[in-house]
This record gives structure tokens, sequence and C-alpha cells, in this order.
């Protein structure tokens, strides 16, 4: 995978839900989803991807999500609007990232925590929310194997303040 494939989120043609839900009903909620853009006729174009906009510690074990989700698409089809948005493209650049190739459910909080940290030390700051994008890795064996990249824009604290 190109540096820059890594460092940014470009696409064209995304259709697009945002929930809010407990993180026990985050299978669901990817489910429902999918199950939207099939029911739509949409033909997909590359990995989904979503975006983590809030979250909500309820206790060690719960805690409440709003997640955007996406998928880039072939072109554009009219949709129920109810169903699903549709933007004409979405972009990013300079984004520092974490891969994660397995145990996704442990090392998420792990990659955001050494994202924070590293705006941290460069003097910096999230600017916006965590976005999680899915690719297919084949490794040495032509084995593939899924792995999520964790991106974060990072911008100076006092570029944030003016931007939001």
């Amino acid at each position: 995978m190109e540096n820059n494939a890594l460092t940014s989120l470009q696409y064209n043609n995304v259709y697009f839900r945002t929930y809010t839900f407990p993180f026990r009903e985050f299978n669901s909620v990817m489910e429902d989803f999918h199950k939207r853009i099939d029911e739509a006729g949409i033909v997909r174009n590359g990995t989904f991807f979503y975006s983590l906009d809030a979250y909500k510690r309820k206790s060690d074990e719960d805690a409440d999500l709003t997640v955007t989700i996406y998928q880039p698409a072939k072109e554009y089809k009219e949709v129920d609007e109810e169903s699903l948005d549709f933007i004409d493209g979405i972009g990013y650049t300079g984004m520092s990232y974490r891969v994660l190739e397995n145990n996704y459910d442990t090392q998420t909080e792990r990659a955001y925590y050494e994202l924070l940290n590293e705006a941290k030390e460069k003097g910096m700051v999230i600017s916006g929310p965590f976005f999680h994008e899915f690719r297919v890795q084949i490794d040495s064996e032509g084995k593939k194997h899924a792995i999520c990249i964790i991106k974060a824009r990072m911008v100076k604290e006092a570029e944030d303040q003016k931007n939001g």
C-alpha cells in the first residue's frame, strides 16, 4: 500500500448514514448499513469506512457511539433520503494513522491513545473524528487478511479553534 493511501482518505460518490447506538449493537448497525446499500442497488467502488463521531462511556463494558458509515459508489443513484445520504466526495490528506492487523476490539483504543499522544507531542490536536478504513492485504503466502487503518487529521491547536 502506498504511503499516500495511508495518509489520505479520498473518495467520490459517497453514500453515508449516521447512527447512535450502544456499542454492543455495533455489528447490527454495520449489517443494517450494508443491507441499505444492497437494497438501494448501489454498486460499490472501494471499501467502506466509518468515522467515530462521538463516544460516551457508560461503564467498563458499555458505551454509546455515534458513527457515520460511508460507502463509495461507482456512480450516483437516487435513493430514499430517509435510508441513505449522499455527498459528491470526501477528501482529507496529511493524516496520521495506525494499522491494525488483528484484535480490532483491543487494539482500537490503543490506536486512539497513540494518535492522541502523537498529536500532543507535536503540539497539535486531533481535528474531527477518527476514521476507520478497511482494506484487504495479501500476505507472502497469497492469503487475504482484513486490516483496519485508523486515521486522524492533526492541526495546530489555534487552527482547530478557528475551524471549530
